[in-house]
């Protein structure tokens, strides 16, 4: 049966698709409990993350507010072959040439504990069968990604199902929304999700050379046009609520998913994709187009993404209410984490809502 919210609950709403929405004046840690569909389907998310800034939730967090760019001259590898020289690199790794598999599983491990010390839970106080880890991950190059989450399930006790998805730009979205889909189902209580990727040569010569890295720090939906490569990780812990006494960070109503397999590497112009994966949110949340008071753009920069999407928000919202509609990425602050990406907004996102 199709469950329509009452407005108080809509004002609770955050909706995940692989471009993130949210109503903003509904984030209330620790408010009433608002029903979704069914009990079984509510859950409760708490976070970390792990970025240019810092490593941890907090240091990020206070990055954030205070407006820091984590966008600098990229020393890991020799950039003087390209016209662009910047990038975003985690701190303390701004020289750290290990393979990309290496330094993906430190960034994991780091940024799943830190979410874990979050949400107040030890996975030896749970049934590690009731515990799932979904990764987004792309690794570009010859790597095999799915030993990446096995990796880190093992070495975190995990023993529930361990999966990777690279589906490239929403990848770690995507891992967010299947976690959520793990729950519902009954396969898992408690999910670690989220994604991870690492800056490479390869990956940076590839951008390069579809011509679409920016040669100063990316500003999304400007005159400027390209993007600016990043990397990192972050985690949600989603749990089914009535699991624990834990509070909730907040709680996550629905995404969606599309694929209109344009291009390769570029959207369908007119943003038909997007826009079926922001009515597909919209719909699993139980939501309406008015019930949404911020919109978190994947917002890469380049003229092909910010086009696109710009025309699904038109397609979706209406063009007047599109006009009025608060919109951002933080692209030009964390750059462009590829896999890791989408938590990364979904984790900005939250913080900013929280801090008001």
């Amino acid at each position: 049966m199709p469950f329509h919210p009452s407005p108080s609950e809509r004002e609770q709403m955050v909706a995940v698709a692989a471009y993130f929405l949210a109503e903003q004046r509904g984030f209330a840690p620790g408010g009433e409990a608002a029903d979704w569909r069914a009990a079984e389907r509510q859950i409760d998310a708490m976070l970390a993350a792990m970025r240019d800034r810092g490593i941890g939730r907090e240091a990020f967090r206070n990055a954030l507010l205070r407006g820091e760019s984590g966008i600098a001259e990229v020393r890991r590898f020799d950039t003087s072959a390209f016209t662009t020289h910047v990038g975003a690199l985690v701190v303390g790794y701004e020289e750290d040439n290990r393979d990309p598999t290496v330094l993906c599983h430190e960034f994991g491990i780091l940024a799943a504990r830190d979410a874990l010390e979050h949400a107040n839970l030890e996975l030896e106080d749970v049934a590690s069968t009731r515990v799932a880890m979904t990764v987004g991950a792309s690794l570009f190059g010859d790597h095999d990604t799915h030993d990446l989450a096995l990796g880190l399930a093992k070495e975190l006790g995990i023993r529930g199902p361990a999966m990777t998805i690279s589906t490239a730009c929403t990848s770690s979205t995507q891992a967010v929304g299947f976690g959520a889909d793990l729950i519902r189902e009954g396969f898992a209580d408690i999910v670690l999700a989220g994604g991870i990727d690492a800056l490479t040569p390869a990956l940076f010569a590839g951008f390069h050379a579809l011509g679409v890295l920016s040669r100063d720090p990316c500003t999304p939906f400007a005159e400027q046009l390209g993007t600016t490569l990043g990397e990192g990780a972050g985690f949600l812990v989603l749990e089914r609520a009535g699991l624990r006494s834990a509070r909730g960070y907040a709680r996550l109503h629905g995404y969606g998913l599309s694929g209109d397999a344009y291009h390769e590497t570029s959207p369908e112009p007119r943003g038909r994709g997007v826009a079926a994966a922001i009515r597909g949110a919209l719909e699993d949340a139980g939501a309406r187009e008015s019930d949404i008071g911020y919109f978190n753009a994947h917002g890469t920069g380049t003229a092909a993404n910010d086009t696109a999407e710009w025309c699904a928000v038109q397609s979706v919202f209406g063009s007047d209410v599109a006009r009025s509609l608060p919109l951002s990425s933080s692209k030009g602050h964390l750059g462009h984490a590829q896999s890791a990406a989408g938590v990364l907004e979904v984790i900005t996102t939250l913080e900013c809502m929280k801090a008001g």
